[in-house]
């Protein structure tokens, strides 16, 4: 008994779907958004980093000792926005925790290059540099956020 055409275009569409989500990894980054974030509302200067930027990170570990998750990490000052905190940003549908920090974020190197000082860092972490910088290039530096600390 043979296959149909349509069944053989199912398998072909489903077998590309699981190959496209095996290589993509966490290049897709959309995490669940509560319908009405909560929290305090919050302007930030969104950069990106990667597994091999840094020593820390090369090992898969955060600065609090914890494993980075891909799309769901983001380094924070911990003086301006806790550890532990998360961090909802609406106009991107990202959920993110707080639990990784750097020297750049700390200084707001990046908020600083673009005139805005006052502006608080959140730099989201990335397994592929590729995909770190697909998403900064396709993405505004700066967007609202609403912050809920632990």
């Amino acid at each position: 008994m043979g296959y149909t055409r349509g069944m053989r275009n199912a398998m072909k569409m489903l077998i590309i779907s699981v190959i496209s989500f095996i290589l993509v990894g966490c290049g897709s980054v959309t995490q669940r958004v509560a319908a009405k974030p909560k929290g305090e509302k919050l302007e930030v200067c969104l950069t990106t980093y990667s597994k091999y930027d840094d020593h820390w990170t090369r090992r898969g570990m955060t600065s609090t000792g914890g494993e980075l998750e891909c799309g769901g990490t983001c380094a924070v000052d911990p003086n301006t926005i806790p550890y532990g905190s998360v961090i909802v940003i609406p106009e991107l549908a990202m959920e993110l925790e707080a639990n990784d920090t750097g020297g750049a974020v700390k200084s707001r190197k990046a908020a600083k290059k673009r005139g805005r000082p006052d502006v608080p860092v959140v730099d989201i972490y990335f397994e592929k540099k590729s995909d770190a910088r697909k998403f900064a290039n396709e993405n505004p530096y700066f967007v609202e956020a609403y912050i809920s600390t632990p």
